[in-house]
């Protein structure tokens, strides 16, 4: 049932776009009150009584419905807010850069871009959130309540990159919120979605995640439904792809604590994909992302992550570049990394090592005979300094390790290099 009110509610909403909005009449209305409320100069009580057809402007019928049409009807702005930035992201209002910063409030006309590896969040008067990821331009070209009903027109100007959007669900039935790009126009009711626009293909995608959305041509017409866990294409000559997204990736161990200089990632596979993508973010609904990449194998890499509790949403990416279904978990980040070498000094073999972290640091080496889970002839422990040296090993085949142990602001935290052999010869033998 819920499905298909929304069904019904999507084609409406691209069908009467730019149609008229509906007005329920009260008691005590009167074609008059109403111009002078509601109605935009150009337009008075005769014009209303031309169209609605009743024969007393004075005496409306109460509780009947009419329809006025939408370029008639005076509105109030309903300014957005930018709940996060991050990199580089420009704001334009008027025409003119405005350093941007949260809180902004934006209006009609505003366009944002961003930059490389740079993000902004904006959430809209009725509670809906539009996600700009990396290298993406809006224009907010609507932002609009008709103060006879309280009915919202939204509409954004996408012309290169993507919004992953979160839409609160819209009450009336003259509601719009639309994203058009230079091919195509998207309107939901209340959905999570994806928007994109990339100029190098010509093609603009749509993928929802949530709910149905209408896609339709520029001009609205056209229009067809999407359903959850499907993706349109829409090319420059006007055709249209419908396909299944790919499935989430899993993320392979995700309760293991990033220690390491790097931030990495390993995914399961997922059939299909021609890539993966992967963004971090402070906050688990990734209003605060901070960095993403793609991939065209299931394993990321990423410097400069923050200590703390972070956040990973992945997601395949299929034909078209269409992304998938997506994934998020929850990781902790805590810098303790420790790199390691061996060399031949004159007294013995000497181990060095390094990393990177705060607070107090100590560090163990172990050396196991034979193979990497055999007897330890060596366990160092308590090591504050960068090497030690091991004099007297004998002949044979070792593997050893270095762990660091640091206490600090997050807590403690045991590290090891993984197992190095080490071969040590007769001397003279090769």
């Amino acid at each position: 049932m819920l499905n298909s009110l929304l069904l019904a509610a999507a084609t409406a909403t691209l069908a009467s776009h730019n149609g008229p909005v509906e007005y329920a009449v009260k008691p005590g209305d009167t074609l008059s009150g109403l111009v002078d409320n509601y109605i935009v100069p150009e337009h008075d009580w005769h014009d209303l009584q031309r169209i609605w057809r009743v024969s007393d402007p004075r005496h409306l019928p109460a509780r009947e419905t009419f329809a006025i049409p939408r370029q008639w009807l005076r509105w109030a702005h309903e300014p957005a807010k930018i709940l996060s930035i991050r990199g580089s992201v420009t704001l334009k209002i008027n025409g003119r850069a405005v350093s941007p910063s949260v809180g902004v409030a934006l209006r009609e006309g505003a366009e944002i871009s961003t930059g490389a590896n740079s993000f902004a969040t904006l959430v809209l008067a009725n509670g809906s959130h539009i996600a700009l990821p990396s290298q993406s331009h809006v224009i907010l070209s609507r932002l609009r309540k008709f103060l006879i009903n309280g009915s919202i027109d939204y509409r954004l100007n996408l012309d290169q990159g993507r919004i992953n959007a979160t839409a609160t669900p819209l009450k009336n039935s003259g509601d719009n919120l639309i994203v058009n790009t230079p091919l195509s126009m998207t309107a939901v009711r209340g959905t999570q979605y994806t928007v994109a626009f990339d100029s190098v293909r010509e093609t603009s995608g749509t993928g929802v995640l949530k709910g149905v959305v209408a896609v339709a041509r520029t001009d609205g017409s056209l229009s067809q439904l999407v359903p959850a866990r499907f993706g349109m294409i829409t090319d420059a000559l006007g055709k249209r792809k419908q396909m299944e997204l790919l499935r989430a990736p899993e993320l392979k161990n995700p309760k293991r604590v990033q220690a390491d200089d790097l931030v990495t990632f390993d995914l399961t596979p997922v059939p299909g994909a021609l890539g993966y993508h992967a963004l971090l973010a402070s906050d688990a609904g990734f209003v605060d992302s901070y960095s993403e990449q793609e991939s065209t194998v299931p394993h990321f890499e990423f410097s400069g992550v923050p200590n703390g509790n972070q956040f990973v949403r992945i997601t395949a990416i299929g034909e078209d570049g269409m992304p998938g279904l997506r994934q998020s978990y929850a990781f902790s980040r805590h810098l303790a990394s420790i790199d390691a070498e061996v060399s031949k000094g004159e007294d013995g073999f000497v181990f060095k090592w390094s990393g990177q972290g705060e607070g107090e640091r100590h560090y163990r080496l172990q050396i196991r005979q034979d193979i990497p889970d055999g007897k330890a002839i060596v366990d160092e422990v308590g090591l504050t300094g960068n090497e030690a040296t091991i004099h007297n090993l004998p002949v044979g085949i070792y593997f050893w390790r270095i762990a660091v142990s640091q206490t600090d602001s997050e807590g403690s935290i045991e590290n090891w290099t993984e197992p190095e052999k080490l071969t040590v010869l007769a001397p003279g033998g090769s």
